[in-house]
């Protein structure tokens, strides 16, 4: 499944950066082995952010403050 979303992902103009966040290695070796593009990156995503009942505003927050996407000085996240 992953690997359909990535290729429209891929092929999309409008997407400059693709974030993979992820607790799986086994998803993140599979990304990096099929997908090693410039514009994919993969962010290890902690236990406390991987569990089945976890929101996903932190998740999000944790990969953008991770991965420096706004170097905004103003940005809150």
């Amino acid at each position: 499944m992953i690997y359909w979303t990535l290729i429209e992902a891929i092929k999309s103009k409008f997407i400059k950066k693709i974030l993979i966040s992820t607790d799986s290695k086994k998803i993140a070796n599979y990304c990096q082995k099929y997908f090693s593009i410039k514009k994919l990156k993969i962010i290890k995503r902690p236990k406390n952010l991987s569990k089945d009942n976890t929101k996903m505003h932190p998740v999000i927050k944790h990969a953008i403050k991770g991965m420096n996407f706004f170097k905004d000085k103003n940005f809150k996240g």
